[in-house]
């Protein structure tokens, strides 16, 4: 038996372990959604660009921005 064979088998005999009940998951899902959705809407895309760049400053992204036609 391969190595991935030996892998696919094992994971195949895994139990998973529930936590929770149908309606808790259900919840936690509307929520996290309802936090990405208003999340996305309040962050300009300047914003958005240094938080997913730390070392990127505010001046830098709006010069970017002007030489890209943003």
């Amino acid at each position: 038996m391969s190595d991935q064979d030996d892998h696919d088998y094992r994971m195949s005999q895994r139990k998973v372990k529930l936590v929770g009940t149908r309606n808790e998951l259900e919840n936690l899902l509307k929520t996290k959604k309802i936090d990405s959705m208003s999340q996305r809407t309040s962050i300009d895309p300047i914003e958005a660009a240094m938080r997913n760049n730390p070392g990127l400053t505010r001046e830098k992204a709006e010069e970017m921005a002007t030489k890209f036609g943003f």
